[in-house]
């Protein structure tokens, strides 16, 4: 929320009221603003993140001369994660700070592309870097946990098959994915 000038009483009294005046001022879809560049990018960040995974899997086998089908240690899982998040950072730092700079100043701009515009034009290719040191605090430990939460689960849940193979079920993968996102942002 907005912080009032000296002397001058808050804008809103709470959540509760803030939501409730946005809406009144400007309509329900206003709670919405800055909601379409996360949107857009989303399957291309998801994309990066997996694929960024199993190129850090593929790394940190190659370091510890591991063959394919052994299973990573622990820690390499949470590393592996931890390397996902800091490449993630590249798209979702300039995603937030459109959202940001969109819900900040709702009548300023048109949409996110109008955002972009203007950091470019006023900050250069570094404004859309800005606040990317607090994304990647936020997005390399999550996602170190939730790589490492999520194998855990994932293996703590596989059973082995009569051919001695050890296969996770769909239900398995759904809670490791779930002790995953609880591990990442908990």
């Amino acid at each position: 929320m907005p912080t009032p000038l000296p002397g001058q009483p808050p804008l809103y009294t709470g959540a509760l009221d803030a939501t409730r005046q946005t809406i009144a001022a400007h309509g329900p879809l206003a709670l919405f603003r800055g909601m379409s560049a996360p949107f857009a990018f989303v399957s291309l960040f998801n994309a990066l993140l997996f694929a960024t995974y199993g190129a850090s899997q593929k790394a940190a086998r190659a370091l510890r001369a591991t063959p394919p089908e052994a299973p990573l240690p622990l820690a390499d899982h949470f590393a592996c994660g931890f390397a996902t998040g800091a490449v993630a950072t590249a798209i979702s730092a300039p995603t937030e700070l459109l959202k940001c700079r969109l819900q900040a100043d709702p009548a300023a701009f048109r949409g996110p592309v109008d955002v972009a515009r203007a950091v470019l034009r006023a900050e250069g290719l570094r404004g859309l870097a800005r606040g990317g040191a607090a994304t990647f605090l936020r997005e390399a430990p999550g996602s170190a946990f939730y790589f490492g939460v999520y194998n855990t689960v994932k293996g703590a849940l596989a059973t082995e098959g009569h051919d001695g193979v050890r296969r996770t079920s769909g239900v398995a993968l759904l809670a490791a994915g779930g002790g995953g996102g609880g591990g990442g942002w908990g």
